[in-house]
């Protein structure tokens, strides 16, 4: 579930990639995404997400998932020879201490977590934490 739907002007914004899978959460997201004007588009399968980290971005992940789950993207992610480049913002509906692993995980791999968030997401401290990702 999304909340504070808002629609502002189409800019330039980085590509943001949603890791989750509730395909309707996913959905929902992209919309609002697309309405602040950012690029954004859902993963929902191993050889997707293995294709789309050969360049920088905003990586929305979520802890809790089936095979692949959020730590296993993590790892994979941390094995990469440029993730430097990405930025990652961990999401689950579960409780804290998920967010807290994946944030220690991030921390002691050299990842970059820009924070985390719990289900429902507020798109406006999402594109708040988007936009600090690029400071």
């Amino acid at each position: 579930m999304l909340i504070e739907h808002e629609t502002v002007q189409a800019q330039s914004r980085p590509q943001v990639l949603i890791c989750d899978d509730d395909t309707a959460f996913s959905a929902e997201l992209i919309e609002a995404l697309h309405m602040r004007g950012y690029v954004a588009s859902a993963l929902l399968t191993l050889t997707a997400i293995r294709a789309a980290i050969v360049a920088p971005k905003i990586l929305l992940l979520d802890v809790c998932m089936p095979q692949p789950d959020g730590f296993e993207i993590l790892k994979m992610l941390a094995a990469h020879d440029r993730k430097e480049h990405f930025r990652i913002i961990m999401i689950s509906g579960s409780d804290e201490h998920l967010l807290n692993a994946a944030g220690t995980f991030c921390e002691s791999h050299g990842l970059a977590l820009v924070g985390t968030m719990r289900k429902p997401i507020a798109v406006r401290t999402l594109c708040d934490l988007i936009e600090s990702a690029l400071d």
